[in-house]
Formats: C-alpha cells, structure tokens, sequence
C-alpha cells in the first residue's frame, strides 16, 4: 500500500469568506476543494498546509489558526492500493496580496476556476462529505 501524508487549509478572508478551487481530475470528474497536498521533506503538517496553500492560491501571508480534523482514507489508484492521512487547518488571510501562480502543467489542466465563497455556499458547493464536516468546525 502507498501511504499519502497531506496538509490543507479552509483559508478564510477578513469578510469569512472561504477560499475554493474547482478542479477536474484525470478520470473527468470535477470537485470544489481547498488547497491541500503532500508534505514534502522535512516539514511539519503546518508548512505543509501554507506552502501548499500558497502555491495553489498565490496567497502566502497566511496565519494558521487551529487544526479542524485529521482523515484518514484508502482507495484504489491505477491498479494500486494508497492511503492518505489528509490534516486540514483553518486560516486567516493577513493582506490581499497575491503572488502570480506557477502551477505545473497537472494543476494548468486541473483548474477550473478559483474564487472567494460565504461559508453558506460554501457547504453547497464543498464536494466530498469530509469537507463539509470539516466546515462545521469553522
């Protein structure tokens, strides 16, 4: 079995906003997501959920609040058993600046849009049940 370590944040702006990511994965499926990926290294599941939250938004000044919930599922990839461990952080966005984004050529295809949503619609569009229970912790 391969084992997936990863971090997210549900990053929140001044207005409580949340921050959302539609995406199309490989099998042509769509899901709205926030910003989440494996740790790399060293880092702990906190740098983990900033870096990737950075890389995947363009917003780096961002604080880390409080851990929300810790998953852990299986499922079948290509022919091959994994489990991922998914950690998900709520966080506060500090200033509206925003670094041009550098996806690689995978996420160019992934993304659909990105956009700032109430926490209302946010529980309607949240695709994967974990997720929305993870908003009732915010």
């Amino acid at each position: 079995m391969i084992k997936h370590i990863t971090a997210g944040c549900f990053l929140l702006n001044s207005k409580n906003e949340l921050f959302l990511i539609h995406k199309k994965f490989s099998n042509g499926t769509t899901a709205w997501v926030c910003p989440k990926g494996h740790v790399e290294g060293n880092e702990t599941l906190e740098q983990a959920a900033l870096r990737e939250t950075g890389e995947e938004t363009g917003y780096t000044n961002v604080k880390i609040i409080k851990k929300l919930k810790t998953y852990t599922f299986e499922y079948q990839h290509e022919n091959e058993n994994h489990q991922k461990e998914l950690t998900w952080f709520q966080a506060s966005l500090l200033s509206d600046d925003r670094m041009e984004l550098s996806p690689s050529e995978n996420e160019v295809n992934s993304v659909i849009e990105m956009r700032w949503v109430s926490l209302v619609e946010a529980k309607n569009l949240l695709t994967f049940k974990d997720d929305k229970e993870v908003l009732g912790f915010i």
